[in-house]
């Protein structure tokens, strides 16, 4: 199988494009970032791996070569309010940089996306507060109106991100449940793999904490 993965440098990504090199049932791993593939990874997935290095702000052009065959199309791109530096450029980076993708996966054929979002994603929710859960909820609308034949949606609370946590996350560790980040590269790796074994019938699946927990303690695809 052929997975393209956006967002392969972050806590979950890293992890993703990882477990996906060590898998046998992929066959070609397509990287699409903005920065060069690092040399390790380059190194570890030569025989599979193919990076494409693009203008983010024209992802619509530019990931288009990196789409085309492509069985699954993991979204683990992610970027906070502060980070991204104003409510604008957070809404390009979760919203608009992901419509665009979804909709050149879609016509290049792609049948599975997968996509990583947030505990609490409301497209409802209105207040300019709540930005966060909003935009996240309003990323699974777009990519739920591509009609996919498989869309798998997860939304884990926080993430155990090990080395690469924030400083607010490292200090909320033990104090509220979390899921390691691999956890949920393998889950999100799982399922896709189940999938594109069956591909039965058009389907929407979102993936709570909860499941993603026991689906990872197993070893096996999450259940909704």
């Amino acid at each position: 199988m052929k997975a393209a993965v956006f967002g392969g440098t972050g806590a979950v990504g890293s992890e993703l494009v990882l477990h996906l090199l060590k898998s046998e049932k992929w066959s070609t791993v397509i990287t699409v970032g903005r920065r060069p593939l690092a040399a390790e990874v380059a190194a570890m997935g030569v025989d599979k791996i193919q990076h494409f290095k693009i203008n983010m702000d024209n992802i619509a052009v530019e990931a288009e070569p990196a789409l085309k065959g492509v069985d699954t199309v993991f979204w683990v791109l992610g970027t906070t309010r502060k980070d991204a530096g104003s409510a604008a450029q957070f809404i390009k980076v979760e919203l608009e940089w992901l419509t665009d993708v979804a909709k050149v996966a879609k016509q290049n054929g792609c049948k599975h996306f997968s996509l990583l979002t947030s505990q609490g994603a409301n497209a409802g929710f209105w207040s300019c507060g709540l930005l966060y859960p909003k935009t996240k909820g309003l990323a699974e609308e777009a990519v739920k109106a591509q009609l996919f034949a498989r869309t798998s949606i997860f939304r884990p609370g926080l993430l155990d991100r090990g080395d690469k946590a924030r400083a607010v996350e490292a200090a909320l560790l033990n104090i509220v449940p979390t899921i390691k980040a691999v956890d949920v590269a393998k889950v999100m790796i799982w399922d896709a793999e189940a999938w594109n074994d069956h591909k039965g019938g058009t389907s929407v699946e979102v993936f709570s904490m909860g499941s993603m927990q026991k689906a990872a303690k197993l070893g096996s695809a999450p259940l909704p």
